[in-house]
């Protein structure tokens, strides 16, 4: 009985005991919100079917384990998004045709979800808000993301977007009491002089694994964007595709926005609950033997 306690011990510790989550955000620029100054020398760059193609050759080169997109409307994403094999939930913004949408991969089950709009400073309910999915991980381990698009630069009131970070924390928080990993990704439209403070200060004590800025007509415009922040440290963090242009290439990138990603290690709770109880019988089997 020992000894077979002992081997069982041998053949788990072959098995590999980690696996990496890619968690990709994507502003997709909805339709919608186009801008006619988005792309300066052909405007047949805006057009909707060159665009969502870009887009979609992107989203399936990453093959990310999880998308969290902003500005982006379900009608078009579903039906390719299932064509590659993902699930999702999606949010609209009041009174808006795009909104958040977060799609996972068959490594991910659905645990549950949930959705809100965030309350302005009045108490009255605001056209922005938040999606979160709870996920269990094939090895394991349950995962909270939360997407979110914060207030626009159009009011320049960085206190609106620091109320909606702070209501962001408190579903965080919540969260974090149920899972493993939480990850919150999105827009959040925060200029400099609010980072680290007033909308970021909400994430004190978080990893900020990016913070990247949005890039039209050849100016870096000063502002932070998009962000991915969790309770771990990434292992690798960075903005796919980015080569140092600033401006859109019409060829090559169908919204205003990189898609930026994180990568993170995750560690196999069912092998591990194996090896201990194989450990504690190896141990304790003589007890059992007359």
């Amino acid at each position: 009985m020992k000894l077979s306690c002992l081997l069982l011990i041998i053949i788990l510790n072959q098995f590999s005991f980690t696996s990496y989550l890619t968690i990709t955000e994507y502003n997709l620029l909805d339709q919608s919100l186009i801008r006619d100054d988005l792309y300066i020398e052909n405007k047949t760059c805006l057009e909707q079917e060159h665009r969502y193609s870009l887009i979609f050759s992107k989203i399936k080169e990453m093959n990310a384990n999880i998308y969290v997109f902003t500005e982006a409307r379900s009608s078009f994403l579903n039906r390719k998004m299932l064509e590659y094999g993902y699930k999702g939930k999606c949010y609209s913004k009041k009174c808006a045709l795009d909104g958040t949408c977060i799609y996972w991969n068959s490594r991910l089950r659905y645990v549950s979800s949930g959705c809100g709009r965030f309350l302005m400073l009045n108490g009255k309910n605001a056209s922005q808000g938040y999606l979160y999915v709870v996920l269990q991980h094939s090895m394991g381990t349950t995962i909270g993301v939360i997407g979110t698009h914060l207030k626009s630069l159009k009011t320049l009131k960085g206190e609106i977007r620091s109320y909606q970070a702070s209501q962001l924390r408190a579903m965080y928080n919540v969260l974090e009491r149920k899972t493993k990993l939480v990850i919150m990704a999105g827009d959040f439209n925060t200029k400099p002089d609010e980072y680290p403070g007033l909308a970021f200060r909400s994430f004190e004590g978080l990893n900020v694994h990016i913070t990247h800025r949005k890039k039209r007509n050849g100016i870096l415009l000063s502002r932070v964007v998009d962000n991915i922040i969790s309770n771990r440290e990434a292992l690798v963090a960075g903005v796919y595709g980015d080569n140092g242009q600033l401006i859109p290439n019409c060829d090559t990138d169908g919204s205003d926005h990189f898609p930026i990603t994180a990568v993170f290690q995750l560690y196999d709770m069912y092998l591990y609950a194996l090896i201990i109880a194989a450990t504690l019988m190896w141990w304790t089997v003589d007890t059992f033997v007359v």
